[in-house]
């Protein structure tokens, strides 16, 4: 093997490793479970911020937020869900994001496309883009094309 050969093919073997670093590491640096602590909607802060867990794991995630700004009613005695009205049924259901897959990481990019989602249409062929920073136990996320922002906290 000459001598230029060598020198390209450890060259390229290094590359591969450093970008299989970074990938890995930008990865790792999301693995977790995450809840909401702060969130903003067009300059707006929420202020009454609701149960959610951000999953992180792998390639894979999950989400499940309540994005009310305040607790969604509860069911009074023998009511059941086959039995409530389309408003009470659209107030406890509507504020709700739930949404697993896949997820994807470009530098500070972060793609997350479903597998299953609440939204039926976003299961077909849907995805959604976050810039997104990672500092300590505190990940801020903010939604492409969307005047909306998330701070979580690594919950473990």
């Amino acid at each position: 093997m000459s001598r230029s050969l060598q020198k390209f093919m450890a060259a390229a073997f290094l590359l591969t490793m450093t970008v299989g670093v970074t990938t890995v590491f930008a990865q790792s640096a999301l693995d977790g479970a995450w809840e909401v602590t702060a969130a903003s909607f067009n300059g707006e802060e929420a202020e009454n911020i609701q149960p959610s867990l951000y999953l992180f794991r792998e390639g894979y995630y999950s989400i499940l937020s309540d994005n009310n700004d305040g607790p969604r009613p509860l069911l009074e005695e023998g009511e059941s869900r086959s039995t409530l009205s389309d408003e009470k049924l659209r107030e406890i259901v509507l504020p709700i994001t739930a949404n697993s897959g896949r997820f994807e990481v470009d530098g500070s990019s972060l793609t997350t496309t479903p597998m299953v989602a609440i939204n039926t249409n976003f299961m077909r062929g849907g995805s959604a883009t976050y810039e997104f920073s990672v500092s300590g136990n505190v990940l801020t996320l903010a939604f492409v094309g969307f005047d909306r922002h998330i701070t979580l906290k690594r919950l473990d």
